[in-house]
């Protein structure tokens, strides 16, 4: 979780209303301010469109994170990339209203071997631990 919070900022009530309240916030957290993206992700440095999509996952506040469908319709997923990948994980999100986050569709995202050659950006970002504190 404080890997989190060193890349995205400790959350408080100006980021994400309500949070002081959830079961599991402290007060006594660590503050950590957020960082630039382009610098937690510098492989995303010169690519304004990811770190826009990567912005747009990572906001704390579930009402103003972008939901699966908004995320897979984003212009960084205009450039070829095959959404059919995610059409089993997404299939429960009917027409896309759900808040549910991109990252949490991404969990179980497919095996390495999907991939012909090297895997894209997106799969590199996704299995960098320094992001989100966690391999999968």
């Amino acid at each position: 979780l404080f890997r989190v919070f060193r890349t995205c900022g400790t959350p408080n009530e100006a980021s994400w209303a309500g949070v002081a309240h959830l079961p599991n916030f402290s007060s006594q957290f660590p503050k950590w301010l957020p960082q630039r993206l382009d610098k937690a992700v510098p492989e995303l440095a010169h690519d304004d469109c990811a770190l826009d999509l990567l912005a747009a996952v990572l906001t704390y506040a579930p009402v103003d994170r972008v939901n699966c469908q908004d995320a897979l319709d984003h212009a960084y997923f205009a450039r070829g990339f095959d959404k059919s990948v995610f059409a089993t994980s997404l299939a429960p999100l009917g027409d896309g209203s759900s808040r549910v986050t991109v990252i949490s569709t991404l969990a179980t995202p497919p095996s390495r071997s999907y991939f012909a050659e090297s895997p894209p950006l997106w799969w590199r970002v996704w299995n960098r631990s320094s992001i989100v504190g966690m391999k999968t």
